[in-house]
């Protein structure tokens, strides 16, 4: 009997992957088997053209194959969906196509049929977790019948199942035996093989499945990480404050009132850190006179703000006088209220003429608007500007400065930023990430706190930033060694991309999980992540028990979908199908299950199905897109179809 073997598992959509085998034959029968009539052609089978034909059958399933992709909707079938090299088990039989089999044709005759006896086994990591690491699935007896009723549209292999070959892999073995009344009366020919594999599969595109992913749903442990309370960092407040003309004496009601307040700034944790004292003078005067005007101004507003600030060594004090202020001159001239149009701009050529300031101040007083000049503008250039600069003491809880610079005695400064305290707490779906993640940047610039890299990791996670959450939630565990939450939020981090890892890391990932169930055996999110990871390292049979205990009383979405996924990578299509619409419907907010059906579309080579639901999927998940160029399975429909290249 000739053995070839294939995969029913991997951990993507797989497809029938067939082996190199070696062939050997032994106690071959010379004798004729059976004369047949193919095509008007009259054929003499014997034990050496049935080898011929066996080893044909072999080359041509040795070797990964290119498979393209139906592009036609051929749901009239019952087994729509299988291409040359595909399989499926589907109500509890394996269907499967070879990439080229034999022409039974020429052995239909009466009495003569193919024998083919199926096998299984499990993949070599696995032999110790499975209860029946290997069996006999079944046998076929191809015949005139047989051939008949499984040949349309295309001959199709069926063999009985029991649903234990989920994730294992069969051994088929040949032989033309002579029949009579649905019994064996003779073996014409008997074979002895050795198999030599197995390979990667390959579906679809130049590329094998095995690059393709499904989307299973990861639950997050219910982590405690408290919610922390922040501050602005700092902000600015500012007092401008007016003389008389060619005065230098403050306003000492003012001058209290804005102490009172620093003071106030002051008993809540901001305390100033610099003080910039800028003096001006109107241009009533020579431009000399007004620079030492604007000084005095400047030394004046110094003395009354020393007397609180004596006592602190640490404050920056910068005081200078800078003359006349035509800056504000021309600022408030443009927006004076009592000047004409035709003022305005009499005003405004004398200022900009290229003369000494002096110059101008005499051209002003010439004009019949210079009283109002003076009142509307003048009186409003003999000031004297202080900045104060404010910083959080107590603690470095804090994030940035407060952006706007604000009068220091205007209430919105007080309750809207020296007595706000802003919180964040881990993330919850809807929330923005970006937003939350510059917050926590800031925060961990100044405070290296595990439950702030926790609650980072969160943001990263719902992000979809798989690495940089599992090196968050990895520094919140080396400052919290005996954290258990952080340990399980890390195993659920690296369940998500546990495809990219080795099968060796991935077991040590699920040893990991048998631990912590081992002492938490109520805990949902872990059980559900294990059972996850036993798809993972392709115990699909395992996993499929598992997912049956969990939806025991309680038929969660991330159940069905999960559970959609393991049945997907043994080719169960329609039950996965049927699994991932559940989800969809329990769930209206889980993206997860749209993807996946429009991996089963795509695969189907139905392009407005394939569509519609990756539209859904995005549309609950707009980062469901970055995974469309990733999957193979998409790449067919690409090329055929223009409308795809909205999800490029």
């Amino acid at each position: 009997m000739k053995q070839i073997y294939f995969f029913l598992m991997r951990r993507a959509l797989p497809t029938l992957s067939l082996l190199s085998v070696l062939l050997v034959f032994t106690a071959c029968n010379k004798n004729v088997i059976n004369k047949a009539t193919v095509d008007g052609q009259r054929i003499t089978n014997t034990c050496d053209s049935f080898k011929e034909d066996i080893n044909a059958l072999m080359q041509a399933n040795a070797n990964k194959s290119t498979l393209v992709v139906a592009q036609n909707d051929n749901t009239e079938f019952t087994n729509y969906n299988l291409e040359p090299g595909q399989f499926e088990v589907k109500n509890d039989t394996l269907c499967f196509r070879l990439m080229q089999d034999l022409d039974y044709r020429k052995y239909m005759t009466k009495g003569i049929g193919i024998h083919v006896n199926g096998k299984y086994r499990a993949q070599e990591h696995l032999k110790e977790m499975e209860q029946t690491p290997e069996g006999t699935i079944g046998m076929l007896l191809i015949d005139q019948a047989y051939y008949a009723a499984n040949s349309n549209p295309f001959f199709l292999y069926k063999m009985p199942v029991d649903g234990n070959i989920s994730g294992k892999s069969i051994e088929l073995t040949f032989s033309v035996v002579k029949y009579s009344k649905g019994k064996i009366k003779k073996v014409f020919c008997n074979t002895v093989e050795a198999a030599l594999g197995p390979i990667e599969p390959a579906c679809c595109t130049d590329v094998p499945w095995e690059y393709s992913e499904t989307s299973s749903v990861i639950q997050l442990p219910d982590v405690k990480i408290p919610d922390q309370k922040y501050r602005y960092k700092g902000f600015i407040g500012f007092m401008d404050m007016f003389f008389a003309m060619n005065s230098d004496v403050t306003n000492k009601v003012e001058m209290q009132q804005v102490i009172n307040r620093v003071q106030t700034f002051d008993s809540l944790g901001y305390k100033v850190t610099t003080m910039d004292i800028k003096g001006y003078a109107s241009q009533g005067g020579t431009e000399d006179y007004n620079l030492k005007l604007s000084d005095r101004r400047v030394k004046a507003a110094q003395k009354d703000l020393e007397k609180f600030y004596k006592d602190k060594p640490s404050l920056t004090i910068e005081a200078k006088g800078y003359g006349e202020d035509w800056d504000r001159f021309e600022k408030f001239t443009q927006t004076s209220g009592s000047l004409s149009q035709e003022d305005k701009a009499a005003v405004l050529a004398v200022y900009q003429e290229p003369i000494t300031a002096d110059q101008k101040e005499e051209k002003l007083r010439t004009l019949a608007c210079w009283d109002s000049l003076v009142s509307s503008v003048l009186q409003y250039c003999r000031h004297t500007f202080v900045n104060f600069s404010f910083e959080y003491k107590p603690d470095m809880m804090y994030t940035e400065n407060y952006a706007t610079a604000t009068p220091v005695l205007a209430p919105e400064l007080l309750n809207n930023v020296a007595l706000k305290q802003m919180t964040i707490g881990k993330f919850k779906s809807g929330e923005d990430i970006q937003k939350g993640l510059k917050i926590l940047n800031l925060l961990l610039n100044n405070n290296k706190k595990p439950n702030l890299y926790a609650m980072r990791s969160t943001f990263y996670f719902g992000n979809n930033d798989i690495t940089n959450a599992i090196k968050d939630i990895e520094s919140a565990l080396a400052l919290d060694k005996t954290n258990t939450q952080f340990a399980m939020t890390s195993l659920a981090y690296k369940t998500k991309i546990a495809s990219s890892y080795t099968i060796n890391e991935r077991i040590a990932l699920l040893e990991q999980y048998n631990e912590y169930a081992a002492t938490m055996p109520g805990d949902k999110a872990l059980a559900m992540n294990k059972t996850v990871m036993l798809d993972k390292i392709g115990f699909i049979t395992g996993a499929l028990a598992e997912y049956e205990n969990l939806m025991k009383g309680e038929e969660s979405a991330s159940a069905y979908n999960n559970r959609g996924v393991a049945k997907l990578k043994t080719n169960r299509f329609t039950e996965a199908e049927a699994d991932f619409i559940e989800a969809s419907e329990k769930d209206a907010k889980l993206s997860e299950p749209h993807f996946n059906l429009a991996l089963i579309y795509a695969y189907r080579g139905l392009p407005e199905k394939t569509m519609a639901s990756l539209d859904k999927a995005i549309q609950i998940n707009p980062k469901m897109k970055g995974l469309v160029a990733s999957n193979p399975v998409f790449n067919v429909l690409f090329t055929n179809n223009a409308e795809f290249g909205k999800y490029k």
